[in-house]
This record gives C-alpha cells, structure tokens and sequence, in this order.
C-alpha cells in the first residue's frame, strides 16, 4: 500500500496494538520467575490514535485497552473533562506564544488558545494530510468556535496494566519541551498498590 494514499481506514494500527499486547506478555513471561511479584505493569508512548476521533472509533476499542487503563479515559470514545490534547498543529509550532514553556501552559489552560494550537479529537480520518492541514474552526469574524473536542488530540498516553492495579498520584501534561517537539509529553505518577 501506497502510505501517501492512505486514507486512514487500514488496520496497521489495530495490528501493532495488539503487537504491543502480545509482545509485553511474552517479555513478561521470558523474564520472570515463579519467585518475582510484578509490582507494575506500564506502556507509554506515542499511539498516533486518539481515544474520541469518530476516525478511529474502532481502534479506540481495541482489546489492548481492556487489559491497559488509561487513566484519561472516562470511557471509550470519551476522555475525562480535565485531559488535553498532545498533538500540536504543526503550521503554528513556531509561534511566539508557544515557544516558552510558561507560554505553552498558558495555551493550554486556556481553551479557545488550546484549540487554536492543539488538533482537535475530531479526525474522520486520520492521514499525514489531514492531520498536517486540520483546520481551526473559526466564526465568520474568525473566532475560534469552543467545542468539547476542540484541541483534545490526545495520541500521547500512559497505560498500567489492570490486573497489577496501582494508584496514580498525579498525571501531568508537561510543556518544559516548548518549540523541541510537536507533542504535549505527558508524565504520571503513581504508587503501588500492592
């Protein structure tokens, strides 16, 4: 398959979703012995899926996330009121007002400046094209219009494993990174439970 062509709709990524699954049981199982108790059980990292785009609805609810929490999540399709997106409009990367770190949490604490810079969770699908020239919804006066997924691309998560539960303390979305990256690295703490 031509990836230029791509329209969004392959299965790669439901592919290596469940590559992730199948690889940290059998590193699990080739490490450790009867004796050791897992304390915690993590994948991080860059999924390049959002959990609430209707584009990727389908591998929002790859099995993967029935064994993984992801702390973000309210429910398939519907990520807490408190998440953000991690996916910045690349056209705008650059801007003065993101380019300090105290400027980029400014953005985004501030929804309408959160939705001019973060991709918004409303991808039909999701290609180099559509991503790179998502367009900010603006009012006929080019205002930003709020909608609940304005700005909300979160494709950067944290997942603990279910059957190793542990308590997370804190999940913060760091902007110390300003103008080196185009993603919102997110970073969680948390205590075992066990």
């Amino acid at each position: 398959m031509d990836i230029r062509k791509d329209t969004g709709t392959n299965e790669i990524v439901n592919h290596q979703l469940a590559q992730i699954a199948d690889w940290s049981t059998l590193f699990i199982e080739q490490t450790t012995r009867d004796c050791d108790k897992i304390m915690f059980d993590v994948i991080c990292g860059d999924f390049n899926i959002d959990n609430m785009s209707p584009g990727e609805a389908h591998m929002a609810r790859h099995d993967l996330f029935d064994t993984y929490d992801d702390v973000c999540r309210e429910r398939s399709g519907k990520d807490h009121p408190w998440t953000i997106g991690t996916e910045m409009r690349n056209p705008y990367l650059h801007d003065d007002v993101v380019s300090t770190p105290e400027g980029l949490k400014t953005v985004l604490e501030d929804p309408y400046l959160r939705q001019h810079y973060i991709i918004d969770a409303d991808l039909e699908t999701a290609t180099m094209d559509t991503i790179y020239n998502a367009k900010i919804k603006k009012d006929n006066d080019g205002n930003v219009l709020l909608s609940p997924v304005g700005g909300r691309r979160r494709i950067d998560v944290v997942l603990f494993k279910k059957q190793v539960p542990v308590d997370v303390t804190n999940y913060s979305f760091v902007t110390r990174l300003a103008k080196l990256t185009d993603h919102i690295p997110v970073a969680a703490t948390f205590r075992c439970s066990q």
